[in-house]
């Protein structure tokens, strides 16, 4: 059987198939085309491309959050068809998580910066091995230079707006590979096997699953203020 991976946390979108460990299907697309209009057909498109039908999909790994909040709901909502379909679990991974995948065994801690618009970022900050020194969170900026104190590799798309405010700290080293500051599906499965999750399908914990926003949204925020 085959597992579907897929990431809407941000403006960018991926999708990935694996199947008996062997890398089947895996697309990135930055299209500035909304998820709703791109995700199903690329599923389908992947699913063809494989010879797949939707039954012959197991599992589903998604990236959960933080992120955009469109691009999280659409990618559950898309997932969760899948699996109440199928009677197939779905397996959430953080976000953040799925980008520090790009710098692996690297030598160094692995500090997550993405722009989570309204001047803030969302970051987490990982070992090379990928085990959480900093929670994700959402914090401004100027805040980062103050958590990080030992040698790390920034990535991500946060990169691109607040490069000055980490150079700040002498610890922090910028990616020069503008392609790792993106996540991409395929790296869920690395994620999935060293982390050695084998789910099981439950109704549910399925249906309690939401997004991890970590904060609330700004329409959120706007209706409060005008309360």
């Amino acid at each position: 059987m085959a597992i579907l991976a897929i990431d809407t946390s941000n403006s960018s979108g991926s999708i990935a198939i694996m199947k008996n460990k062997e890398l089947l299907f895996s697309s990135f697309f930055n299209i500035k085309i909304t998820h709703s209009e791109t995700l199903m057909p690329e599923i389908a498109r992947a699913l063809e491309l494989c010879n797949l039908m939707p039954e012959n999909i197991s599992s589903i790994a998604i990236a959960i959050g933080p992120g955009s909040f469109t691009g999280l709901r659409i990618g559950l909502a898309t997932a969760k068809g899948f699996s109440f379909a199928r009677k197939i679990p779905i397996v959430p991974i953080s976000s953040l998580k799925i980008v520090a995948m790009n710098y692996y065994n690297c030598g160094k801690d692995i500090l997550v910066v993405q722009d989570a618009k309204m001047k803030e970022v969302y970051i987490a900050l990982y070992s090379s091995q990928l085990q959480e020194i900093i929670s994700p969170r959402c914090v401004a900026p100027e805040e980062i230079i103050e958590l990080i104190n030992a040698p790390a590799i920034a990535i991500g798309t946060g990169l691109a707006l607040y490069q000055e405010s980490l150079l700040k700290n002498n610890l922090i080293e910028i990616n020069t590979l503008p392609e790792k500051n993106y996540s991409k599906a395929e790296s869920i499965f690395s994620i999935l096997y060293l982390e050695n999750i084998n789910p099981s399908f439950d109704f549910e914990a399925t249906s309690k699953l939401e997004p991890y926003y970590i904060r609330k949204s700004q329409a959120e925020v706007s209706r409060k203020q005008k309360l």
